[in-house]
């Protein structure tokens, strides 16, 4: 369709960008409230040890394309680039890989775990260079350990010279923010997703557990954006365009290659239809 010339929207499903939670934090930033930014630290990781009835599992067959970083950092990959790729003048918004470290899955060779650190440069005058740590593992996770307790335990951090910004798991769905200033000032916030309320007896099919009576998923915001788009004649996301999201699979595509982690031919190759 593309190639045929036809007008397609193209929107990478990345319905967190589009929560009310990432406008108000994106607002924090702009305030300048917690001043020239320094750093994000932001960590996602799923709890799948000892799970895994065989190597079919989405997560760790590489036929499948299964690895950590895919369906799991991928989450802490996009609030660092949401935070600091929107700081960045419009001419440096490629952030350099410095260094990257990754465990394997023993069976599948898979990664299992992995640390990022990247580097977005900026003038003097802007502020001067931001650091960003992303990490992911798919052995262990103190995020739902935290969420079970009800305790404010932040995966993500944005870190100015003035305060910063915690953000409360899960990384996809946060409903709980943290604002810390130099001063002193805490303000907690709580962002419910729309739904019809508690009492209502309804769930999403996302298993109880997941989200809270009567509360949405929140994949609604971004299929607006999308409806949006495609009457105002877009043919991407207003919050997440194409050429970022390519940017984000180049990183993690170079953090695969460094581990060596490969893929069978019929998932590494761009050639359709496959060949024999």
């Amino acid at each position: 369709m593309l190639g045929g010339g036809k007008n397609v929207f193209c929107e990478k499903a990345f319905t967190t960008r589009y929560f009310p939670l990432s406008l108000y934090v994106q607002e924090i930033i702009e305030s300048g409230r917690i001043g020239p930014l320094e750093r994000v630290l932001a960590e996602h990781s799923l709890s799948y040890a000892g799970d895994f009835v065989d190597d079919n599992h989405i997560m760790m067959n590489p036929m499948l394309a299964g690895r950590i970083p895919v369906g799991g950092g991928i989450y802490s990959l996009t609030w660092v680039f949401e935070v600091l790729r929107s700081v960045q003048p419009e001419l440096s918004r490629q952030p350099r890989l410095i260094k990257s470290a990754v465990a394997k899955y023993y069976y599948t060779e898979v990664d299992a775990m992995s640390t990022i650190l990247l580097e977005f440069s900026r003038s003097k005058a802007d502020g001067g260079t931001d650091h960003a740590v992303t990490s992911t593992s798919l052995r262990l996770s103190n995020d739902s350990i935290a969420k079970e307790n009800d305790a404010m335990v932040p995966n993500i951090r944005i870190q100015g010279q003035y305060g910063e910004v915690q953000i409360v798991p899960p990384a996809y769905g946060p409903t709980r923010t943290r604002p810390i200033l130099k001063h002193g000032l805490v303000a907690d916030k709580e962002w419910p997703q729309p739904g019809p309320g508690k009492g209502s007896g309804w769930y999403t099919g996302y298993r109880p557990a997941l989200n809270p009576e009567g509360e949405g998923h929140g994949l609604f915001w971004e299929a607006d954006d999308a409806g949006r788009g495609i009457m105002e004649g877009r043919k991407e996301g207003s919050r997440l365009g194409l050429d970022e999201s390519i940017l984000i699979m180049e990183v993690m595509d170079k953090v695969r290659s460094e581990a060596g982690v490969r893929y069978p031919y019929e998932v590494e190759t761009a050639g359709y239809p496959l060949q024999p």
